[in-house]
């Protein structure tokens, strides 16, 4: 489901193509550890742009762990919250009739996106705006709304998914939720698809589906441009290619297989691959992108630890590498930059997962 790009990451010096940055490089960023809402184990912040050019992050709080997994029961345990420098981090309304909800996304406006429900056959929208709640669903004949981004003229991109049951997925659609209304996006031909991401123009980035439209894994990374014409991106052979982020300038973020069924980060500009790696391990994704071209994101080795990256000029970094040492963090994917360069990023210590902000040293 449209869920799961949840997965960990660690740098070694494995990289099929691109450059990795020294082992040990000057500290370049400053360390803030968001801390967890009273009552909550886990703090998560992975959406799609998860922190906006203020430093303002969102996402949620749970009872998640290491050992019985860090997202918790997406579905019981969940509160959603709002995390600023000047305010600390604070739990953000439910809708009515919901027990809990999660935060994604948030644009420069400060309106936040997410999504609350029980189960996946009733997941809605959300969208939290000068303090007030509202909820938007999916295409009239889904189950399942899914909201994955929102740019700063409120524009939505996302999915709309009919759930068989609790666990099932019968299709996925790419929708853009737009001035209230619901549209679905051009799917030429393809049988489902999803997307991820919307910047100021209005071209959106995601997928499309090549097989069965219960089936993610057959699939190819697309953008759309504002009028709906869609741009089927580079690929590697591989089943399946997925675009997350895409900035400003066109520039998309994401991952793809290859014929040999390798996972690897990818970052397209002008349609082609312009950067591709891998660390050796299972996995490998670039999840978002500012307009400098800075890309974060994750993957495994082949031990299967994991770490946070930064691609920066075709140069790979272990933040890891890039924060004081002694500090007992290992950092554990980085899920969203902004302007200024402060990065959001997962961190374990003493066995409790944090989410914290990376910035930059000046």
């Amino acid at each position: 489901m449209p869920g799961c790009k949840r997965w960990g990451l660690w740098l070694t010096l494995v990289l099929l193509s691109g450059t990795v940055g020294a082992l040990r490089a000057a500290p370049r960023y400053t360390v803030a550890v968001l801390g967890s809402l009273p009552g909550k184990t886990s703090t998560v912040a992975f959406g799609n742009h998860s922190i906006n050019n203020a430093g303002q992050v969102v996402g949620h709080c749970n009872l998640g762990d290491l050992s019985s997994g860090l997202y918790g029961d997406w579905f019981s345990e969940n509160v959603a919250f709002r995390w600023s420098k000047q305010s600390g981090i604070q739990a953000l309304p439910l809708p009515p009739g919901a027990a809990n909800a999660s935060g994604y996304s948030l644009n420069d406006r400060g309106q936040i996106i997410g999504l609350a429900g029980s189960s996946y056959l009733d997941m809605q929208g959300v969208l939290w705006e000068g303090g007030t709640v509202h909820t938007f669903g999916p295409l009239s004949d889904d189950t399942t709304a899914y909201p994955q981004a929102i740019n700063n003229r409120g524009q939505i991109a996302g999915v709309s998914a009919l759930f068989v049951d609790e666990t099932t997925l019968g299709r996925s659609r790419p929708v853009l939720w737009d001035k209230g209304q619901i549209h679905l996006l051009p799917m030429d031909g393809y049988s489902g698809g999803q997307a991820n991401s919307i910047n100021a123009s209005g071209r959106i980035a995601g997928f499309l589906q090549t097989g069965d439209p219960a089936d993610q894994l057959h699939a190819v990374p697309v953008v759309w441009d504002p009028h709906g014409t869609v741009q089927v991106l580079e690929t590697l052979g591989g089943d399946f290619g997925f675009a997350w982020h895409l900035n400003d300038q066109g520039q998309v973020t994401g991952m793809a297989s290859t014929a040999a069924g390798a996972i690897e980060m990818v970052l397209w500009a002008k349609g082609k691959i312009l950067y591709r790696g891998s660390l050796g391990g299972a996995f490998a994704c670039l999840w978002d992108i500012n307009n400098q071209g800075q890309a974060v994101g994750e993957a495994y080795d082949p031990d299967g630890v994991d770490h946070a990256i930064l691609v920066e000029n075709g140069v790979m970094y272990d933040l890891n590498d890039l924060i004081p040492p002694g500090s007992g963090r290992v950092l554990t994917g980085a899920g969203g930059i902004n302007e200024r360069g402060q990065i959001v990023a997962g961190s374990i210590a003493n066995g409790e997962f944090r989410t914290v902000l990376l910035t930059p040293k000046r």
